[in-house]
């Protein structure tokens, strides 16, 4: 069987979708998990429940911002909480008096330490 010069043009598609898959796996594993809670604080200390738990897949070297609504009570500030497992495992990341918070988790966040 003769080949013609221009064989491997027949498979470039298939390269180029099997490049596109790859890059896109590989970009897909780069990304993390991260779980957040919040907690209202009052004016002598004392912390509410964790908020319901938000997550986001965090690409590497990007920060996060968060946001919830303001708590019903009589608070000062809120403290953030991040986990790696859902529904546990949290770290107090920071505190705000804000009704927001933008977080840069270590890169990649593979583990967490309070600060």
């Amino acid at each position: 069987m003769k080949r013609d010069k221009y064989h491997w043009l027949k498979l470039s598609p298939l390269i180029v979708l099997f490049f596109l898959v790859f890059a896109w796996t590989m970009r897909s594993q780069s990304s993390v998990t991260v779980f957040y809670v919040v907690t209202a604080v009052d004016s002598i200390g004392r912390e509410s429940a964790f908020s319901n738990e938000a997550s986001v897949a965090i690409p590497p070297g990007k920060s996060i911002a968060l946001a919830w609504q303001a708590s019903t009570s009589a608070v000062t500030g809120y403290n953030v909480y991040r986990s790696l497992t859902t529904g546990t495992g949290y770290v107090k990341i920071g505190s705000t008096a804000l009704l927001g918070f933008t977080d840069l988790p270590p890169n990649p966040p593979t583990s967490l330490t309070a600060k």
